[in-house]
C-alpha cells in the first residue's frame, strides 16, 4: 500500500513539474515565432519600397534621356539659326 501511495506521489510531482516548465519553455518560442513575423513584415516592406524606387527609376531614365536630347537638340537648332 505505502508502495502505491509513494508511486502516485511520485507520477503527481513529476506532472506538476512538467506542468510548470513547459509552458515556460514555449513562452520563449512564441516570442522568437513574433519576432520573426515582425521580419517579415519589415522584409515585406522593404521588398514594396524597393519594387516603388525601381518602377520610378524606369519611368525617370527615359525622361532624363528624352531631356538630354531635347537639350542638345535646342543648342544644335540654335546653332543652325545663327547660320542662316
Amino acid at each position: 500500500m505505502k508502495n502505491k501511495m509513494k508511486n502516485k506521489t511520485m507520477i503527481s510531482i513529476a506532472l506538476l513539474i512538467t506542468s510548470i516548465t513547459v509552458p515556460a519553455a514555449y513562452a520563449g518560442s512564441t516570442r522568437h515565432f513574433s519576432e520573426a513575423a515582425g521580419h517579415s513584415t519589415q522584409a515585406g516592406g522593404h521588398s514594396v519600397v524597393g519594387t516603388a524606387k525601381l518602377a520610378s527609376s524606369v519611368v525617370t531614365v527615359p525622361l532624363i534621356i528624352i531631356g538630354g536630347i531635347g537639350h542638345v537638340s535646342q543648342r544644335n537648332l540654335g546653332i543652325f539659326q545663327t547660320n542662316l
